[in-house]
């Protein structure tokens, strides 16, 4: 997994047109990964809860935007490096795109316990706390 930080080095919020790429997940969308980290590979990052239905989701959104970014490379790679030149740091030999995908996930609900860590004390229930009329 990877650090949502770390997404400060890539290109946030990635639009790829339609046109390269199937939005399964939001049929007829473009695609717009949550973070691409350039590098010997380039990364299609998507960060999503810590549960199952969204990790099946990211899981799918993260490989479809990463073959739309290889579509997008294979048909015209000159406008994608024009647009996006770190990424000409993922080509390998000049003639293809190393790509992957991966999930960054955090915990949107966390458990009583973890939420209650480091909080101090509880505060009463209000069906606790009667009014007074005067």
């Amino acid at each position: 997994m990877t650090s949502p930080s770390v997404c400060g080095s890539g290109y946030k919020e990635f639009f790829i047109d339609k046109s390269y790429c199937d939005n399964a997940i939001r049929p007829d969308s473009n695609c717009r990964a949550d973070c691409v980290l350039p590098g010997s590979k380039c990364m299609v990052i998507e960060i999503k809860p810590d549960n199952d239905s969204a990790r099946t989701e990211g899981r799918a959104q993260a490989d479809a935007y990463a073959a739309g970014l290889r579509n997008w490379y294979l048909k015209d790679k000159a406008k994608l490096f024009e647009d996006f030149p770190k990424l000409q740091q993922c080509e390998k030999d000049g003639k293809d795109l190393e790509v992957g995908a991966d999930l960054d996930l955090y915990n949107f609900c966390p458990s009583e316990s973890d939420a209650r860590a480091g909080l101090g004390p509880d505060v009463p229930d209000p069906s606790d706390v009667s009014e007074s009329s005067d």
